[in-house]
């Protein structure tokens, strides 16, 4: 790795039923807003591309900020059970975490 470390991200992922599109999105901002409550801002998107007919695919980010990486991490558990967005995810919720470089 060249350039120092400017910051960490975290990359949530998760299929859903096309069909479910509203109520992904309702679930969502009930995420953000109970995620705001804690300092915590909250990026959301779908995917673009063609996918299999009837999936959705959607990605939360995060910037860890001040936030300890469990800490951030079971504030985003807890909500997303408590919105309902972990009842409409297909399969497994998939993270990632990444390191911002500048190089």
């Amino acid at each position: 790795m060249t350039g120092a470390l400017a910051g960490l991200s975290v990359f949530i992922y998760f299929k859903a039923n096309a069909a479910d599109d509203a109520k992904v999105l309702a679930s969502i901002r009930a995420h953000r807003d109970t995620l705001l409550a804690h300092g915590i801002v909250l990026g959301f998107w779908r995917r673009a591309d063609p996918e299999a007919a009837g999936t959705a695919t959607w990605m939360e980010t995060y910037e860890v900020g001040n936030h300890s990486m469990e800490s951030l991490q079971t504030c985003i558990d807890a909500s997303a059970s408590a919105s309902g967005l972990i009842s409409l995810s297909q399969g497994p919720r998939h993270v990632e975490r990444f390191e911002r470089i500048d190089p």
